[in-house]
């Protein structure tokens, strides 16, 4: 099973590809593991999608964060100006980590 690490502030999350996962669930962050995993057998562009998904996820908890239920149109746009371009970077990384290929630049 191929492995990548996606480090924000001082966390680590440990990103795998699971072969099976429950029905219409492509990928999930566990935070007390600080584990990411992603559904194997999705195709590039859905991998790529869902891993950016869970990044966020892991984002939102590495900032503390992850206790805010509801996000008003200004928080989610500075979050995302704060730590967007990080999170599609190692997500692009993690995808060569894990061997997939993605066309989209």
């Amino acid at each position: 099973m191929n492995k990548a690490f996606y480090i924000i502030g001082t966390l680590a999350f440990e990103v795998s590809e699971v072969d099976t996962y429950e029905p219409e669930v492509f990928g999930n962050t566990n935070y007390l593991t600080q584990e990411i995993k992603i559904l194997k057998t999705l195709s590039p562009q859905n991998k790529m999608m869902t891993l950016i998904h869970e990044l966020v996820h892991a984002t939102i908890y590495a900032v503390g964060m992850a206790s805010q239920k509801e996000w008003n149109n200004e928080q989610l746009c500075e979050f995302m100006a704060c730590h967007g371009t990080h999170i599609i970077a190692n997500a692009k990384n993690i995808m060569k980590d894990l061997g997939a290929t993605n066309n989209d630049k």
